[in-house]
């Protein structure tokens, strides 16, 4: 038997050889590693939640929804400049609307807050105002917060962010945001506006989680806690919304086909106390719909208070909104690690907040279309009956 010795010249050679090949292997299987690494855009690289979330690509065929619209995915590396390379301040005068300013001297984004019982409406101008100063590579801050939620616990002040020794602002998106933030924009209720708060999504993320947290541990409160196979399905029915306010109305029961197949328990989320004859008759109706076409699902009213629903919305692995224009429900799935299917914001805006956040294309009984069909607010439950036809066969 021939004995083969690693020496000299051949021995060399083979080991030169063997240690290239060792290295090709290493570099062919962890080079996806580091590469989700190097992906580093503020929008989808959600930090320490990017195994939860789906970074950079579109999500499995499973998970889509027949209803499911397009969404261009956005490139912020794309529009990245130096702060140091921008000649003229960013002036956008219109975000005076929202109580949103811009110093130039020195330069930073303020805010003056003013927080309700509508968490909805308050974090629009928040978060926009935030968004704002991340495009401009600017410093954020505001006096405070005056108020005893979780809200409270959200930051007032925020550096810019800052890579490779150089603070990153994007002036064209700034731009744009001021010139064109859509067809019905008002800084006010600035989810009605897109271009600065749709960037901030990892922000939103980890803050409002944060928030949330501190809050709870002071307050004795515990995060809800699901299964894998749990979805959380959030309704604002309400007196106030149905054929009445231009930007809420229910949304058709062919929405449904975007539960996963993987769901079994299904958490109907919506405030009692708002609750109406209609509501009542559309949540039995839904209910009825939804044992019909998914036998598999248990479907369990949840209700609770606002702390918890909210915190409902952020924490449930898959997430359904049947209503229209809730602020609310917005705020709190993009803090959402897992799966969100949402009807489009008012306007039809869709913009791309991460690929777990799936806008779905279903009828909506606006009062606009309402009007248009004859229909008006039930005052019985023929009237109501008329509407859940409708929706039903929507």
């Amino acid at each position: 038997m021939r004995r083969i010795i690693f020496g000299g010249r051949f021995g060399n050679r083979f080991a030169r050889r063997f240690a290239r090949r060792l290295l090709i292997i290493i570099m062919v299987v962890l080079s996806p590693f580091f590469l989700l690494r190097l992906y580093n855009s503020p929008q989808h690289n959600l930090l320490g939640f990017r195994n939860l979330i789906f970074i950079g690509r579109r999500p499995q065929s499973h998970l889509r929804c027949v209803n499911e619209i397009p969404v261009i995915q956005s490139n912020l590396s794309a529009y990245a400049v130096c702060k140091s390379q921008i000649s003229k301040p960013l002036v956008c005068n219109r975000l005076s609307e929202g109580r949103i300013h811009v110093s130039t001297n020195p330069e930073k984004v303020d805010w003056i807050p003013f927080v309700s019982n509508n968490w909805g409406n308050s974090l629009s101008p928040y978060w926009q105002a935030r968004g704002a100063a991340f495009l401009m590579g600017s410093p954020f801050s505001f006096s405070g917060w005056n108020t005893p939620t979780w809200i409270g616990f959200l930051p007032v002040s925020v550096a810019p962010v800052s890579s490779n020794s150089c603070v990153k602002a994007y002036p064209e998106l700034f731009r744009r945001m001021c010139d064109d933030p859509g067809p019905e924009c008002d800084m006010v209720y600035a989810h009605k506006c897109v271009g600065a708060w749709n960037y901030i999504r990892n922000q939103i993320l980890q803050e409002t989680r944060s928030a949330l947290e501190r809050w709870a541990q002071l307050n004795n409160e515990t995060k809800p806690i699901f299964n894998p196979s749990d979805m959380v399905m959030y309704d604002r029915c309400s007196e106030d919304n149905t054929l009445y306010h231009p930007e809420y109305a229910p949304i058709g029961f062919s929405a449904f086909k975007c539960i996963p197949k993987i769901v079994t328990v299904l958490y109907h989320v919506y405030d009692e106390a708002q609750t109406t004859l209609f509501c009542d008759a559309l949540r039995k109706e839904q209910t009825k719909y939804l044992k019909a076409i998914r036998p598999d699902i248990a479907v369990i009213p949840s209700r609770g208070s606002a702390w918890k629903d909210f915190a409902k919305l952020v924490y449930a692995p898959y997430v359904l909104v049947i209503s229209t224009g809730s602020t609310f429900a917005l705020w709190a799935t993009l803090a959402n690690v897992g799966h969100v299917w949402i009807p489009p914001l008012y306007g039809g805006m869709t913009p791309d907040v991460g690929s777990n956040y799936h806008w779905i294309s279903t009828p909506i009984l606006y009062p606009s279309v309402g009007k248009k069909l004859n229909f008006t607010k039930p005052r019985d439950i023929n009237g109501a009956n008329k509407l859940i036809e409708w929706l039903r066969n929507a």
